[in-house]
């Protein structure tokens, strides 16, 4: 079974509409996204185990949603292509330590909670940085991206329609909770502070997370320089 991690690295041309409510600024910040890329690419080709093969999605588009767009879209490509599994990872999530994900779940999947925890249309609202795509999971779902993938108004639209595919497969919250592979550290200035804060919101010690999601949007620098510490670190070279 073939294996892929995709991650997405594109230059955006226009600053949204503030009643699309887009939690980042836009505008001139693509180098530092590359550079994010390369820290949480790195440590990807360090931590992650098994065999796979590396797919960067780059583009330049007009706005934050045709990012959006073309994740559904080329995903969507990729996954009927032939069989396979599909991990994704936003570029501001960072591996680590050693951690086996393909071949582990055969639904599609998110691990862990946002922030907020609930919205208005999930009690348990799951953060999409992290999602695993099976071969073995129903084709209707990817179907459903296709069919929702023009239909984004907001921000939080495009993680709806990824909670609508986890929810809809009629799972538990026991089932799909995993925090260490998608711990949200977005409360952590640091690697080393908000411990306490991050613990009670993830449901584990960072020190047991595999995978982080740093939440870019909010504050471009200073996580690359928290990925970049921390791969220095944990050894991984760029």
């Amino acid at each position: 079974m073939k294996n892929y991690v995709v991650q997405t690295l594109c230059k955006i041309n226009k600053v949204a509409d503030a009643d699309q409510q887009v939690p980042m600024d836009t505008n001139n910040v693509f180098p530092l996204y590359q550079a994010i890329q390369k820290q949480s690419s790195a440590s990807v080709h360090h931590f992650l185990e098994g065999e796979w093969e590396y797919v960067l999605l780059e583009e330049e588009v007009t706005h934050v949603f045709d990012v959006f767009k073309q994740n559904f879209q080329k995903i969507y490509d990729l996954w009927n292509s032939e069989p396979c599994n599909i991990l994704f990872l936003g570029l501001d999530s960072q591996i680590l330590k050693p951690t086996e994900i393909f071949g582990k779940f055969d639904k599609f999947m998110m691990f862990n909670y946002t922030d907020p925890k609930t919205n208005s249309k999930f009690t348990n609202n799951f953060n999409c940085d992290v999602r695993y795509y099976p071969a073995t999971m129903d084709k209707k779902w990817m179907d459903y991206t296709i069919e929702k993938m023009d239909s984004l108004q907001i921000w939080e639209d495009e993680q709806n329609i990824y909670n609508d595919m986890l929810w809809g497969q009629d799972v538990s919250v026991e089932e799909v909770l995993h925090p260490h592979l998608a711990f949200q550290g977005h409360m952590m200035p640091t690697h080393d502070t908000q411990l306490l804060f991050a613990s009670r919101f993830n449901g584990i010690s960072f020190k047991d997370a595999n995978i982080v999601h740093w939440h870019s949007s909010r504050g471009v620098q200073g996580r690359l320089d928290l990925m970049t510490q921390l791969n220095q670190k944990n050894n991984v070279e760029d």
